[in-house]
């Protein structure tokens, strides 16, 4: 089974039940998942429930951070279950790739890492990518002013310059307006139709990522600098889940946690 970003959502939500509710719902899920095998009940896709087929079958659960159960995160129930059946994703596989499987990579992806490189190479600069967002999370207007704020030496909101820094922009797929946003700060454009894990896996990564809130983050490897997360002006930071796990988990400091009503 492989382990999205959301799944580490729902294993932070279950690390704030009591242990003894913890230990309740694991040492019924062999069970549960059985009766849904043999019809008498329809599955439920519980946490315990999902992490417990080990019990029945081989299974293994690839984690993009398995060291989730490293953290302070109180999850020892589940991870009893889980110890002996968990691997941390590797991103290195391309590297083993032969030509015609690269090719076919780069055809279903449309993606040539070549041109990337070669365009990090362009000036002696690091190189910084922003992850941009829809509508949904942020407008154009929105995320050039962050932007902007980035590139301040002396910003007290964005205390991680961007100044000196190469821009590269990964818009988001379904985003009308990525090319308002590359225009207004002349940043080079990464295709927003390939998957940024497409950069993990050819080792096309730059010095530094910042942007809009994503999935994208649990995939860096550490060696890149994240310079700052925003999330739209009416997120509860202290009680969202995806924020806290991902400060669980060192992805991201609280203080380069951002809103965007932080720079209106």
């Amino acid at each position: 089974m492989m382990m999205v970003a959301q799944e580490y959502v729902r294993l932070y939500d279950f690390s704030k039940l009591p242990e003894s509710e913890q230990e309740y719902r694991v040492s019924l899920s062999k069970d549960n998942i059985k009766a849904s095998i043999n019809g008498n009940q329809s599955f439920d896709n519980s946490v315990e429930n999902i992490y417990g087929f080990s019990q029945i079958y081989p299974t293994t659960y690839n984690m993009l951070r398995m060291d989730i159960f490293n953290t302070n995160l109180p999850l020892n129930p589940l991870k009893s279950l889980m110890l002996n059946n968990i691997k941390q994703m590797k991103w290195d596989y391309f590297m083993h790739f032969n030509d015609h499987q690269k090719n076919q990579f780069y055809t279903f992806t449309g993606f040539n890492p070549e041109k990337i490189k070669e365009q990090y190479k362009e000036s002696p600069n690091e190189n910084f990518i922003f992850v941009g967002s829809n509508s949904g999370t942020a407008t154009a207007d929105q995320q050039i002013d962050i932007i902007t704020e980035a590139k301040k030496p002396d910003s007290l909101i964005i205390p991680k310059s961007i100044q000196e820094y190469d821009l590269f922009f990964k818009g988001h797929p379904s985003a009308t307006y990525n090319q308002q946003i590359i225009d207004a700060h002349n940043m080079t454009e990464i295709y927003n139709k390939i998957p940024f894990e497409a950069l993990i896996m050819t080792d096309t990564l730059p010095d530094a990522v910042g942007g809009m809130g994503s999935s994208v983050f649990f995939s860096l490897p550490s060696k890149v600098e994240n310079k700052f997360i925003f999330y739209k002006s009416d997120t509860d930071i202290d009680n969202n889940s995806l924020i806290q796990v991902m400060i669980a988990l060192h992805i991201v400091n609280r203080e380069d946690v951002k809103l965007i009503s932080d720079i209106e």
